[in-house]
């Protein structure tokens, strides 16, 4: 009878002790925010990462250069890395350009990107071009717009403006890029994670001494 209470024991030590991953490392995210889910994953997957180790800075504004790198990588599929002189982003602006994303223009990069511009940067990397059956803005007809609404990635700031000049914040960014790589999903809403213990072996009990032991886990993110 003293295995199993040991073996209990042991288990319930370790996974009280066991940091859970994925779980809310930013302070400035919280899980009834209405973007906890895109950053959630996109940080998750790699996509996206916090400004600092412990904040996203979900309001903050997103630069042209930022914004090739987060679609040099979610559309691509690859990073090609930081430039190792002049601009950070030269290489992520030279990967768009070879795609015909975007016209060479560096000096735009440490520059706030609209939300007008980042859809027809983004429009063209996904080849959106349908169009919907009428404009519901009165603030814009801009094609590339128009086909990422239709699209189903990007809303207008109301029902009947879109405000193509305003800035994108990372969290408006991380929306969008979520659904450009997810079409015609919705993210889960599960805030946890699970860690299932799927082998131990204990060895050498000798007694009530457990003795050298293993133990196998497997974590999954719900």
């Amino acid at each position: 009878m003293k295995k199993p209470i040991v073996l209990l024991l042991v288990c319930a030590m370790l996974l009280g002790m066991m940091p859970m991953a994925g779980a809310a490392k930013f302070t400035d995210v919280r899980t009834a925010d209405w973007f906890f889910p895109y950053v959630r994953d996109l940080t998750a997957d790699g996509t996206i990462a916090g400004q600092t180790a412990t904040t996203f800075n979900p309001n903050g504004s997103l630069t042209y250069g930022a914004a090739l790198k987060l679609l040099n990588v979610s559309i691509l599929g690859k990073d090609a890395g930081n430039a190792a002189s002049g601009h950070w982003a030269m290489n992520y602006l030279n990967e768009a350009v070879a795609a015909g994303w975007t016209d060479a223009d560096a000096a735009k990069l440490d520059t706030p990107i609209t939300r007008e511009a980042f859809c027809q940067i983004a429009a063209k990397a996904k080849n959106y071009t349908e169009q919907p059956a009428s404009n519901p803005f009165k603030d814009t007809s801009d094609p590339s717009v128009l086909a990422m609404v239709q699209a189903g990635v990007i809303s207008g700031m109301s029902a009947d403006t879109f405000a193509p000049n305003g800035v994108l914040t990372r969290a408006q960014i991380a929306k969008i890029i979520w659904c450009m790589k997810n079409p015609g999903k919705t993210p889960s809403s599960e805030t946890s994670e699970k860690i299932e213990v799927t082998r131990v072996v204990i060895g050498n009990y000798g007694g009530f001494d457990p003795g050298p032991w293993t133990l196998q886990i497997r974590q999954t993110r719900t």
